[in-house]
């Protein structure tokens, strides 16, 4: 397998059809990033009426730097369809939810090379070959099995912080002590 200088993969994808607090979810997903050192923007926000209720379409961009030669990247797309407040009460509490149709899908990449340090000026091929190289041969096993890997389990975090949050799953995890730092 020749590795390109970037690596890209779908992650996963989460739906849930009911009543959730989206703001609740938002924030819980971007209190999770920024606590571990993600930087991100939203690079788009689309809000649309339709008789059934509303719809967002919101796509966030991430990015993080393990080290000075890889850059972890991560899209999260919301698509939340048929949204209609609603008032619900909960351990004697007024709250006021949203009754949505939810969608988010969460796909990686893991760049190499991000500041190009290979890049040739000149239009030789003689820096490309040295960074052809570099990846499938002498780095190759530590792009595929640590950097792939760690941002595989990355992701799957976040994923899991969603699903905890809206209550869709269990509380063991058995990937849960893999890649700790990060």
């Amino acid at each position: 397998m020749k590795i390109e200088r970037e690596i890209k993969f779908p992650m996963g994808r989460l739906r849930y059809n009911g009543i959730i607090d989206l703001n609740g979810l938002f924030k819980v997903t971007r209190d999770w990033l920024v606590s571990n050192k993600w930087r991100f923007y939203e690079k788009s926000l689309k809000h649309k009426i339709y008789p059934e209720g509303y719809k967002k379409e919101i796509t966030w961009i991430a990015y993080k730097d393990p080290t000075e030669y890889i850059r972890f990247h991560t899209t999260l797309e919301f698509l939340i369809r048929e949204i209609n407040d609603v008032e619900v009460v909960r351990a004697g509490v007024k709250k006021k939810l949203q009754q949505c149709m939810f969608q988010v899908e969460i796909s990686g990449r893991v760049e190499l090379d991000k500041e190009r340090r290979f890049k040739d000026v000149l239009g030789s091929k003689v820096l490309q070959r040295l960074q052809d190289f570099y990846h499938n041969y002498i780095i190759k096993e530590d792009i595929l099995f640590v950097w792939v890997d760690q941002l595989t389990y990355m992701l799957l975090r976040v994923h899991r912080v969603m699903k905890e949050y809206m209550e869709m799953e269990s509380k063991t995890n058995a990937a849960e002590f893999r890649w700790l730092s990060g």
